[in-house]
């Protein structure tokens, strides 16, 4: 028995170790399969930008084989700056494609394009077809080429948003949802409540879109060197859906009619053309420089912590007050870091994971500056953890404010009864059972809700007035829950400055009275390996996202489950409406 035993022992040592080194094999294997390319870069090459897909503010994993996350603009600005200054590059050949991102987003990579330009290097765009996004970030080229063939062409159809109301279908089902708001503009679920958008919500809403609508046609109108009236007219009053090859060249939206064979040899003179796909391209290496400046990325709905069951997304774009404040507390520590620039991209979420990130930022910044730099939004609990920095920076279309609270809770008592579920309570307690979806809350309860609300609404103003210097009649104002764009958020000093990533660096550098530094990013970028251990749903976000990412019902279940994930532990929330401008 002891020689069997002792065998025993030795083939579980053997598969042991065997285990180890299929792991090691397995992990480099992998690690090779995504290991990143070194491209060798010739002289008198162009970078070639193919930006169709939807690209996000900050890719956390990078070459994961079997998730497809495009370039994030903080990529694409870090590349764009380094070929600024790159000798070998000549050039940009950009081809927007079917390009995707928030409009702040977009205007910062037309701001990045726009820098590149000052180097005197030269940017050609190339159609096929054009939509809204692809073509206004071409129309930052020295020159737009457009496929000549009739099917293809560009369609300019403005700013426009859809909002779906589910109240009459939880009715049929015998579900409601019971919510509550504190300022008149908060309408964050009223697509769950309502049968339509309030009159309110609508006002909030149609001035964020005019802004939106304005600063577009602006931009546009600046960089073609047409007038304001002329690109109005085309959005408004053409004649025909697409524009065509023709039509274009009329209206002044392109320079040449061009088969794509023919603009790359336009290019190059009949020659070889040296091209490097912007994936490809290295970003600068870090200045030395003993002076560095923190850059936090805040992505996603603020959660108290991560759902392990999110089947729509990898789960990384939320924000967790465990992982926020431990990046601020690294950076606080670290003497080299001069500054912190917090990257905010967020509609709000859990009012008290907002309270958490909100007080450690109050503290870091009695030891070093803090800037806030927002993206496509920042609103509510986005607005809340940013309004405390020592100065904010904002796009004129960043969507920010929606000071206010609501509160939210579903009730199935109607479902109960179809179904013919009986079900009782025995309970110990005043509240015991509180708010228990099985039955209609009193309006005791609801009141004891109501008034938790109005103190957390107080408080929100309170740190908005001793954060902004303002007073709290001021900041009731601007409040009530209403959103605002980046261009009246100045103009109700809500934010300091309007602009992107590199103002804000460059205010924190400013403010922390250094000249040499060097960014470094937060959270670090993490492998395949990561990926696996931290997302679970792999397999079903693989499939819905590779055969729904573009379908408005699965984005509508998608924006149900976050906010479900948000309230199941909690029903007071800092949330704006799910606004998608498109």
């Amino acid at each position: 028995m002891k020689k069997v035993g002792k065998v025993i022992l030795w083939i579980l040592a053997i598969i042991g170790c065997l285990t180890i080194i299929f792991s090691i094999i397995l992990t480099s294997t992998i690690a090779g399969f995504v290991k990143e390319k070194k491209v060798k870069i010739a002289d008198n090459s162009y970078l070639e930008m193919n930006l169709s897909g939807i690209h996000r503010d900050y890719n956390k994993y990078r070459n994961i084989p079997f998730v497809k996350e495009e370039i994030s603009l903080e990529s694409i600005c870090k590349k764009l700056e380094t070929a600024k200054n790159d000798k070998r590059i000549q050039g940009i050949i950009l081809k927007p494609g079917f390009y995707q991102a928030g409009w702040a987003l977009t205007k910062e990579i037309r701001n990045a394009l726009l820098d590149f330009k000052k180097s005197e290097k030269k940017i050609y765009a190339y159609l096929d077809i054009a939509v809204d996004k692809s073509y206004y970030i071409s129309a930052s080229a020295d020159k737009i080429y457009l496929n000549p063939a009739l099917s293809g062409g560009i369609l300019l159809t403005g700013i426009g948003s859809e909002f779906s109301f589910y109240k009459g279908f939880f009715d049929k089902l015998g579900v409601k949802f019971i919510t509550l708001q504190k300022g008149k503009y908060k309408g964050a679920a009223e697509q769950l409540s309502r049968k339509n958008m309030s009159k309110p919500l609508k006002e909030s809403i149609v001035r964020v879109f005019d802004v939106y609508y304005d600063q577009y046609l602006k931009d546009i109108a600046e960089s073609r060197k047409l007038p304001y009236e002329k690109i109005k007219y085309i959005f408004e009053n053409r004649d025909k859906l697409f524009i065509n090859g023709k039509d274009a060249i009329k209206y002044g939206l392109v320079d040449e009619l061009i088969t794509e064979e023919d603009f790359y040899n336009k290019l190059s003179f009949g020659k070889e053309l040296n091209k490097i796909k912007i994936e490809d391209y290295p970003e600068k290496t870090a200045t030395l420089s003993a002076n560095k400046i923190a850059v936090i990325y805040a992505q996603g709905p603020i959660v108290m912590e991560r759902s392990k069951d999110f089947a729509f997304s990898p789960d990384y774009r939320y924000i967790v007050p465990k992982e926020i404040v431990e990046m601020l507390d690294k950076s606080k520590e670290d003497k080299s870091v001069k500054a912190i620039v917090m990257r905010v991209d967020s509609p709000g979420g859990s009012a008290l994971a907002s309270d958490i990130i909100w007080r450690k930022i109050e503290e870091v910044k009695q030891t070093k500056p803090v800037v806030v730099s927002m993206g496509n939004v920042a609103a509510s609990g986005g607005y809340y953890i940013s309004c405390c920095a020592n100065y904010i920076v904002a796009e004129p279309n960043t969507i920010t404010g929606s000071i206010g609270v609501i509160g939210l809770f579903p009730c199935w008592e109607n479902l109960r009864h179809k179904l013919d579920i009986n079900t009782e309570i025995i309970k110990r307690g005043k509240f015991s059972a509180f708010l228990s979806p099985n039955f209609t809350p009193s309006q005791e309860n609801i009141k004891y809700l109501d008034d938790m609300m109005e103190d957390v609404y107080v408080e929100f103003k309170e740190k908005v007035a001793k954060a902004r210097n303002l007073s709290i009649m001021q900041v009731e104002k601007i409040a009530q829950g209403r959103i605002w764009s980046g261009i009246d958020a100045k103009q109700n000093k809500l934010i300091d400055e309007l602009g992107g990533l590199d103002i804000a660096i460059k205010k924190a550098a400013e403010l922390a009275n250094i000249t040499a530094y060097r960014t470094i990013v937060m959270p670090h970028k993490k492998g395949i390996i990561d990926f696996i251990k931290e997302n679970k749903m792999i397999s079903t976000y693989s499939i819905v996202n590779s055969l729904f990412k573009d379908s408005k019902i699965v984005n509508d279940l998608k924006q149900t489950q976050i906010l479900m994930d948000i309230m199941k532990n909690e029903p007071v929330l800092l949330l704006m409406p799910q606004i998608e401008i498109n």
